[in-house]
Parts: C-alpha cells; structure tokens; sequence
C-alpha cells in the first residue's frame, strides 16, 4: 500500500483506518461503518468517514490487518 491518502473508493465498511477531527490533535483508530461522498471531489484531508464509535473524521491511512 502506498503512503498516499486513500480514495473513497478503497475503503470499505469494516475496514481499519485512521481518522483525524478537525478539533482533535490525535488521530483515531476503528472500523469504517460509513463512508461518506463528496461526488467526486476529496476532501482536503482525505475521505470522511463514519466509524463504527460514531466518531467522524478524514482518513489518513488504512490500518494493515496484522
């Protein structure tokens, strides 16, 4: 996988990325359980997601399985 920020077309329902909040310093790690589209434009800070916790934020990278 490249270091590139994924596409809302990578990502998946149940996949593990990484969020940032725009009013939070840390990222945030879980599953995807919403992926929400811009029809066709990203966002600047990578796609926006739902996560599973309900939080909301722009993925910056998809987690490997380990």
């Amino acid at each position: 996988m490249s270091m590139d920020t994924p596409r809302a077309e990578d990502l998946r329902r149940g996949m593990t990325v990484e969020i940032v909040q725009d009013q939070q310093d840390e990222p945030i790690i879980g599953d995807i359980q919403t992926v929400r589209t811009s029809e066709g434009r990203e966002p600047e800070g990578g796609p926006e997601v739902k996560l599973e916790s309900g939080a909301v934020g722009n993925v910056t990278q998809i987690v490997p399985d380990e």
